[in-house]
C-alpha cells in the first residue's frame, strides 16, 4: 500500500474540515428545530474535526520529516511536497540570476521574419 504525502495528508484533512463546516451547519439546524438527530450531529461533527485537526498535524509532521531529509534551506508550504535543493538552485540560476546580477530570460525560437520589437517600433513609429 502507499503511503501518503505531506499534501495528499493536508488535502484530506482540509476536505474533512469543509465537512465539519456541513456538519456544523446541520447540528445548528437540528438544534433549532428541536430534533432529534440533534446529538447525533453533535457527535458527527466534534469526530470529523478532530479527525481534521488530527489529519493537518500528521501531514505537517510529515512534512518536517521530509524536509530534514531532503534538507531544504527554503520555506516551504504544507500544500506542496518539498523541493530538492538542486531544484531550488536550478530554479534560482535560471529565473533568478546569481547575486546581484540581472535575470537573463530563458531564449525562445522566434518566428521566421520575426525581428524583435525594435521592428514593431519602427513600424508604429512608420504609421504614425
Amino acid at each position: 500500500m502507499k503511503r501518503l504525502g505531506p499534501a495528499t495528508t493536508s488535502y484530506i484533512a482540509y476536505l474533512l474540515l469543509l465537512v465539519a463546516f456541513v456538519l456544523l451547519g446541520v447540528f445548528v439546524a437540528a438544534l433549532a428545530h428541536g430534533s432529534a438527530m440533534a446529538p447525533l450531529a453533535g457527535v458527527a461533527l466534534l469526530t470529523v474535526l478532530g479527525v481534521s485537526i488530527a489529519g493537518f498535524r500528521a501531514g505537517s509532521s510529515k512534512l518536517a520529516r521530509a524536509s530534514a531529509a531532503a534538507e531544504v534551506t527554503h520555506k516551504v508550504s504544507f500544500w506542496a511536497e518539498p523541493l530538492r535543493t538542486d531544484q531550488v538552485d536550478r530554479y534560482q540560476l535560471r529565473y533568478r540570476g546569481a547575486p546581484g546580477e540581472p535575470a537573463q530570460p530563458a531564449s525562445m525560437p522566434r518566428a521566421v521574419g520575426d525581428h524583435g520589437a525594435a521592428s514593431a517600433r519602427h513600424e508604429l513609429a512608420d504609421a504614425a
